[in-house]
């Protein structure tokens, strides 16, 4: 159900995913910032396979409150972000084997291509409940993904704070971090992943 004050136009683009889902997301961006990552993340979900990894069907024009955006349209998971299926207390720790698991395959999988995610926290985990009433988990927002060798995109540091990699803050990051082994480079989704765990 699309808000209101939003109306949906069409770019011409040579990669698009068609879909027979009843319901999709929409995600949309106003600033440049934030359409510049849209656009960085269509362009990495349009070229993932992954189970594990939310869907993404294309990039639009949009106008939002009479405000030219892009609006991305995404597969929907009613289940919301992991982090409204958190209670005070905690989850139960076969849960967050099974939660992890699933995180874990996506990110070997992003890791061998090798692209790093670099914002892993719990409100960009989407959740929904498998028929079994188990959880079924995919990684969502590639806003800030980064492929290895993209020296330049590489060198800026972001993520959220509270699962950003220490090595990240280091003033040697910019200068020195290509010198590293892709596995060491890749480990910054590694403490992002173990912060949502705690």
């Amino acid at each position: 159900q699309p808000s209101r004050g939003v109306r949906l136009g069409y770019i011409h683009a040579t990669a698009r995913r068609t879909t027979n889902a009843e319901i999709v997301a929409l995600k949309v961006a106003s600033n440049n910032d934030k359409m510049s990552q849209l656009i960085n993340e269509v362009q990495f979900l349009l070229n993932l396979h992954h189970d594990g990894i939310v869907g993404a069907y294309g990039i639009y024009a949009v106008k939002t409150e009479d405000r030219k955006s892009l609006g991305m349209l995404l597969e929907h998971k009613k289940g919301g972000d992991l982090s409204s299926w958190i209670p005070t207390g905690g989850l139960p720790e076969p849960m967050v084997r099974g939660i992890a698991a699933q995180i874990c395959d996506a990110l070997v999988y992003l890791h061998g291509i090798p692209v790093v995610h670099r914002d892993i926290k719990p409100s960009n985990v989407l959740c929904e409940r498998r028929e079994d009433g188990s959880v079924k988990v995919v990684l969502a927002d590639f806003g800030l993904a980064s492929s290895v060798t993209d020296i330049e995109n590489m060198s800026r540091r972001c993520g959220t704070g509270g699962f950003i990699a220490p090595e990240m803050f280091c003033r040697t990051w910019t200068e020195g971090f290509h010198k590293e082994s892709i596995t060491n480079i890749t480990k910054i989704d590694a403490f992002s992943f173990g912060m949502l765990i705690y």
